[in-house]
């Protein structure tokens, strides 16, 4: 609802495949192709989340085997990759991109920290920081939606303010993350009017 007020065209999959998020993202990238240099894309991801020692993973619609082991590590690196998708998947996609500006938002955990995430031009953002396990609820989501529609607000801005907050309703528990590589005061919304992105 946020980014429609915002003017963005929302592609959304629900309780989706890891095929439906693959097509998607195609599906995104070809809108901001077509959209040019002035284009702005967020991808935004609320769901489940595991890393196998290398990568971070979203966890999608797809069954585990019987014998996946969550505890295992070798487990894990064999399992991940046919119920998810890398987070660097969508960062590195997006980064082949010619755009205003990028926004990866993983509404889930970040347990492993990844630096190779951190595409030029991107902001990639998750609700907890690495090692500080992320809380199932909406605190940062609803902290995320007012931000986004506050006028003004640099990038720096917004995600300070949601970690701010969501720092705050849950007494420390859970501290966002954010990394912004856009490198100049970009503003999402500057005139409280749905911005034209």
């Amino acid at each position: 609802k946020t980014l429609l007020e915002l003017n963005f065209q929302v592609e959304l999959e629900r309780d989706s495949s890891i095929e439906g998020v693959r097509h998607a993202l195609s599906r995104i990238m070809q809108k901001a192709e077509a959209a040019g240099p002035d284009s702005v894309v967020f991808f935004y991801f609320s769901g489940h989340a595991a890393e196998d020692g290398a990568k971070n993973y979203m966890l999608l619609n797809e069954r585990a085997p019987n014998s996946f082991n969550p505890s295992d590590y070798g487990s894990r690196r064999a399992v991940l990759p046919v119920i998810g998708i890398p987070y660097s998947e969508v960062t590195a996609s997006l980064a082949t991109l010619k755009t205003k500006a990028s926004f990866v938002v993983i509404d889930s955990h970040y347990d492993l920290d990844e630096p190779q995430l951190f595409e030029p031009g991107q902001v990639f953002a998750t609700q907890g920081r690495p090692l500080l396990m992320a809380a199932d609820s909406n605190n940062y989501s609803l902290a995320l939606s007012s931000a986004l529609l506050t006028p003004g607000l640099t990038v720096d801005g917004i995600f300070k303010r949601v970690q701010v907050r969501v720092a705050e309703v849950t007494n420390g528990r859970q501290i966002p993350f954010s990394s912004n590589t856009i490198g100049k005061d970009f503003i999402l919304n500057e005139t409280g009017d749905p911005a034209d992105v």
